[in-house]
């Protein structure tokens, strides 16, 4: 995988794809702990109730045309935060941030991006797992 950021945008994101020593030596960062870098796959009561919360949100009127919503992962900083990617019969794919708050709901998604991110180290820590480039949402 070929990791790219703009110059502005903090280098830590490498973290996600190198080890430490390797980011630290290239961009000059430190790395937060592994946990703060690697989600886990959403239980299957997690993944239902974030699939019907996909399926039922304003925030994500396409989900009715969605083939599947994959990588469905939760952050191992707050297991309030999970992601996943939506794919579509064209080949396109969406990535959809959720929160728990009375059940699993879109907060964010990477197509319409009205709504604001969730914070950095939610972003940075579902990176690897739900498949995105931290890096473009400034992470």
């Amino acid at each position: 995988m070929l990791w790219t950021r703009d110059l502005e945008a903090p280098a830590d994101g490498a973290c996600v794809y190198a080890p430490a020593t390797v980011a630290r030596d290239l961009f000059h960062v430190s790395c937060p702990p592994p946990a703060a870098l690697h989600a886990r796959s959403a239980a299957p009561v997690e993944r239902r109730g974030i699939l019907a919360g996909f399926r039922s949100s304003d925030l994500t009127p396409y989900a009715k045309t969605a083939l599947a919503l994959s990588h469905i992962c939760v952050s191992r900083v707050n297991d309030a935060w999970a992601g996943g990617v939506a794919s579509f019969e064209s080949g396109s794919t969406v990535y959809v941030f959720f929160r728990h708050t009375r059940g699993w709901r879109p907060v964010f998604e990477s197509l319409l991006q009205q709504t604001p991110l969730p914070p950095s180290a939610i972003v940075l820590s579902l990176a690897s797992c739900v498949g995105y480039n931290p890096a473009d949402y400034n992470a």
